[in-house]
């Protein structure tokens, strides 16, 4: 009896490895990434902000993935804390393409800043939990 629990819980764990090693999980990083990459034109801006305590870095999702799938992705806009730095850029640019992950409140004051800069939000698209791809014209 205690060989077949032992191998009950052993072929249950290996099972439970393998639905997580091939599962993306919660959210789709790489594939919002790679929307990102197909929406943004060389006129648009792109911006990269994650839900997180203000001392970690933003855009860490964009820094990683980007590379990976472009072989020369668009620069992000850099972040003080949650809002854009640079608030000509965002005037200047056709259109803004955000990366957010937020979880309660933690994209919305770039949201703000992108609606007083006078743009509009045009297109969302979700990429799991919390997890979004927006289009600000």
């Amino acid at each position: 009896m205690p060989r077949a629990a032992v191998g009950y819980v052993l072929v249950t764990l290996a099972w439970l490895c393998a639905l997580h090693l091939t599962s993306r999980g919660t959210e789709d990083v790489p594939g919002a990434v790679a929307r990102v990459l197909e929406l943004a034109g060389p006129e648009d801006a792109v911006v990269s902000v994650e839900s997180q305590p203000r001392f970690f870095p933003q855009g860490q999702s964009w820094d990683y993935y980007a590379p990976r799938l472009s072989d020369a992705p668009p620069v992000r806009l850099e972040m003080n804390g949650v809002h854009v730095i640079d608030k000509d850029a965002l005037r200047a640019a056709r259109r803004v393409v955000v990366l957010v992950r937020e979880v309660g409140q933690g994209g919305q004051p770039v949201r703000r800043q992108l609606e007083e800069a006078g743009r509009e939000l045009v297109r969302q698209e979700a990429f799991g939990f919390g997890r979004h791809v927006l289009v600000y014209e």
